[in-house]
């Protein structure tokens, strides 16, 4: 970002805050934003699935939009992101960032593709929501294709990995419940003494004998709430 121009860097930041597709954020309009529902209202026809939608914004969100929406006023411009054509130019709507975009990954050596923001932004929200959640921030009809979308980083995994609770399951281990323990002291009152040499060899404890943490209970559902563009 520190490498491309400005209406582009604040294009691929929208993106990434809020899974705008390219031809959604360098379209977007002052009138769009929503500041009392914390959000941006996107036109039917500009939208892949051809339907209204509103795009949810948190607080980082929030403060760019806001700071995008005073200086487009302050230049009198109906669009967030413009860019102006030589030093005392005019002020023009992004059409297609295609050239910037190339010029910079050139430059860069890297070979992403501005779609590949909201994969980012798809990622982000897999990791602190559940599947039902991220499929509706993705705005896309099939979880088949949500998952598409999803790139786990390896320090993600890592990070997954050295959060599993086995210290739990260690503890369970070494320590019997009270109620194992009186189960035990109770069966070998009752049983008869083996003869020496002849002790019967003990079975393996099943899972039940370890209770699972209480972290580990799945998430529960949710019942999405769907906002009305205002009159």
């Amino acid at each position: 970002m520190q490498r491309v121009p400005q209406h582009l860097a604040d294009g691929i930041l929208l993106a990434r805050l809020m899974g705008f597709r390219k031809g959604e954020v360098f379209a977007l309009t002052v009138d769009q934003v929503d500041f009392q529902n914390r959000g941006v209202w996107l036109e039917a026809s500009s939208t892949k699935a051809n339907r209204a939608e509103f795009i949810a914004a948190g607080t980082e969100a929030m403060e760019v939009l806001t700071r995008l929406v005073a200086q487009a006023r302050g230049w009198k411009q109906l669009h967030l992101l413009t860019y102006q054509r030589g030093e005392k130019g005019k002020r023009l709507p992004v059409k297609n960032p295609k050239r910037a975009w190339q010029t910079a990954m050139k430059a860069l050596g890297l070979q992403y593709r501005f779609h590949d923001t909201k994969a980012s932004y798809v990622t982000a929200v897999a990791h602190v929501a559940t599947a039902a959640v991220t499929q509706q921030l993705a705005r896309h009809r099939s979880y088949e294709t949500t998952k598409r979308y999803l790139r786990v980083a390896d320090q993600a995994a890592r990070n997954a990995v050295e959060a599993i609770p086995m210290k739990a399951f260690a503890n369970a281990m070494a320590s019997p419940s009270r109620k194992q323990e009186s189960q035990t002291d109770g069966m070998a009152a009752t049983k008869a003494p083996q003869e020496p040499g002849k002790e019967k060899a003990l079975e393996p404890l099943g899972s039940k004998a370890f209770p699972l943490p209480s972290e580990m209970v799945g998430a529960t559902g949710f019942e999405p709430a769907t906002l009305r563009p205002p009159v």
